[in-house]
């Protein structure tokens, strides 16, 4: 949310450009941006590179002759990358496919999608488990039609350095349920009395129990230590924050009233520094992805270069006026207004 929540805005620059050129060119490509939705598929194979270390994006041509593009499940996808460049030589994508003979007739199998800069050739799992050529098709591009976003270098999920600690704040929560539930539920104990099924049963319906002389009822509960409770899960939340880089934006020493923008910068800082590795892959990303989609573009004698387009990401963070508003007020005078 603190990179992908304001959404990436696209650009085509240029000094080799006249305005209006600029201006068509701009147009061509918000065009393209609205069509495939790029505000809400970019935040959401952000948030799957973040869950699962990459993500993965599909180029393809629609029926109306337009490029698009969408979002594919990375655990559907197996990139062969050459080993000195990292770019990638070809590209599988496997996913369930139901096969439908008659309205009785409904099987499940598995589809195969083999991408390679040329063409994209199927194959269709069949009832004796061996893979059915089906139908190869030139995808009109010039590269691999298939675009990995990366989290980082080790392609490794935003929170698998604190899973542990994720699953212990979560059993810490289940226990301390499961010890409040057994407090509801508490056991009674008889002094002096035996007492047996039919005796519990009649005191449901009078509300009363008989006993002897010196005999006497109350209840077996168990002692919680709640602060003990709070400190440990205090302790995990802490460490879960600490250690993924991450800032509670739900802090008191965050969010407070008496937080300055300033102070608030520096506690941002090990989050910022993480979300730049993620800027530059998915920047990284998108201009493979622009230079697949431009490949198509040239053939239609649509000149916009990859390298022309630009990508802005805007950090979804509150604006502090009231700092802002008093720099300006100090440097009045200082410097000039336009400053």
């Amino acid at each position: 949310g603190y990179v992908h929540g304001v959404p990436i805005v696209y650009q085509v620059e240029g000094r080799h450009y006249t305005e209006d050129e600029l201006l068509d060119k701009n147009l061509f490509l918000d065009e393209f941006e609205q069509i495939n939705h790029f505000p809400d598929i970019d935040y959401e194979v952000g948030k799957m590179a973040s869950i699962c270390g990459y993500g993965a994006r599909l180029a393809y041509i629609d029926k109306e002759g337009l490029e698009r593009v969408i979002n594919i499940d990375p655990w559907e996808v197996i990139f062969i990358e050459n080993q000195s460049t990292k770019e990638t030589d070809y590209a599988m994508r496997y996913y369930p496919f139901e096969v439908v003979k008659d309205e009785q007739s409904r099987t499940t199998t598995t589809k195969v999608e083999w991408y390679d800069d040329e063409k994209v050739t199927f194959y269709i799992k069949g009832d004796d488990g061996t893979y059915i050529l089906d139908n190869p098709l030139y995808h009109t591009f010039d590269y691999v039609p298939v675009v990995k976003f990366e989290n980082n270098n080790e392609e490794i999920g935003s929170f698998e350095k604190v899973e542990e600690l994720i699953d212990g704040y979560d059993r810490l929560i289940s226990d301390a349920q499961n010890e409040m539930e057994e407090f509801r539920q508490a056991y009674m104990k008889f002094i002096g009395a035996s007492v047996d099924k039919e005796t519990i049963l009649e005191a449901r319906q009078s509300g009363a129990f008989s006993l002897p002389d010196g005999g006497d009822i109350g209840f077996i509960t168990k002692e919680i230590n709640d602060q003990f409770l709070e400190n440990h899960k205090k302790t995990l939340n802490d460490n879960i924050y600490k250690f993924s880089q991450t800032v509670d934006m739900g802090d008191e020493k965050f969010s407070g009233g008496t937080e300055s923008g300033e102070s608030r910068k520096w506690k941002l800082l090990s989050l910022e520094n993480k979300s730049i590795t993620k800027e530059r892959k998915f920047t990284r990303a998108l201009q493979e992805q622009f230079k697949i989609i431009s490949s198509s573009w040239k053939k239609k004698n649509i000149d916009i270069p990859y390298t022309d387009i630009t990508y802005t990401f805007t950090r979804n963070i509150p604006i502090d006026m009231l700092y802002y508003a008093d720099i300006i007020q100090k440097l009045k005078g200082l410097i000039s207004d336009e400053t």
